[in-house]
């Protein structure tokens, strides 16, 4: 049975479904602030300076609100203003959006707050696409720079139908231009080896999952029941990925798959779901899901 063979048949459910599925992310989006540790320096701006400096970023999605609380230190120039830019990718660059305050000339801090102007902007920000700026006299277009974007992140998802342990992350982050290494396992014990793997990957959760918390359950394909919890979307285009792998030993020895994360900065901020599908002695079993946020 493919992966994709498990989405929901009737397009009028579907379309009754997406608009729900839309309403809840956006409020769970909405129910907590968003904090970011984000470095700056001269590597990001394409200067020599050996500047540094690090600030500290809040987002309140539920009214556009921005905190901004830092320090630098070691720059070329004195500082003539800072700014928050964007929207635009690591190296790229976009017309100024937040004014921020700082007090100091080649050392000092910066601080102040301020709303963004449109929820446009907001998920801008939240996808990755706005920036920090330390202008000054002598580099006027930016002596130093950092990208407001979150740290790389993964986060188990699951109701406890399928067994824990059944997904794991047996090395690396979801940083772009490295590779993650998954691990796919059926602890329980009922399934035998030898076994074969598959790691999907899609762009969202299931839908079911997103709403409840819970996902679509499907008869066939539980590890430690009659039935599995299906945690990642399955409709087309998803799963967008399907990746092999061969050689499970048996409980306890993950059988691992690598995925290559390209070196492509419009990734950073990006979101995506992995679920792990075991195939041993006849059998199908369905692991944990995760969610993967990808960063520098």
């Amino acid at each position: 049975m493919q992966l994709a063979d498990l989405s929901i048949r009737h397009p009028r459910c579907l379309a009754m479904l997406v608009p729900l599925v839309v309403a809840s992310a956006n409020l769970a989006a909405a129910t907590a602030q968003n904090d970011y540790t984000v470095p700056i320096d001269g590597v990001q701006m394409e200067t020599p300076s050996p500047g540094t400096g690090t600030v500290q970023i809040t987002l309140d999605p539920t009214n556009g609100l921005v905190t901004a609380q830092g320090t630098f230190a070691g720059l070329m120039g004195e500082v003539s203003g800072v700014h928050i830019h964007g929207p635009a990718l690591p190296f790229e660059h976009a017309p100024v959006k937040l004014v921020l305050q700082f007090d100091g000339t080649t050392n000092g801090t910066i601080f102040g707050s301020d709303n963004l102007a449109n929820p446009t902007q907001v998920k801008d920000m939240l996808n990755g696409l706005y920036y920090v700026v330390v202008h000054t006299w002598e580099f006027g277009g930016g002596e130093i720079r950092g990208q407001i974007v979150a740290e790389p992140a993964v986060v188990t998802l699951g109701s406890g139908v399928n067994p824990a342990g059944s997904l794991t992350i047996l090395a690396g982050a979801p940083v772009v231009g490295t590779t993650l290494t998954f691990g796919i396992d059926n602890p329980t014990g009922s399934q035998t080896a030898p076994g074969t793997g598959i790691l999907y990957i899609s762009t969202a959760p299931d839908p079911f999952f997103s709403l409840t918390g819970t996902g679509l359950m499907v008869e066939g394909l539980g590890m430690g029941g009659p039935v599995g919890e299906l945690l990642i979307s399955a409709f087309p285009p998803n799963p967008i990925l399907a990746l092999p792998a061969y050689g499970w030993q048996g409980p306890g020895t993950p059988l691992p798959r690598t995925l290559d994360i390209p070196n492509e900065p419009s990734l950073i901020g990006w979101r995506a779901y992995a679920q792990g599908l075991l195939v041993a002695n006849s059998t199908l079993g369905l692991t944990e899901g995760v969610e993967l946020y990808f960063g520098m």
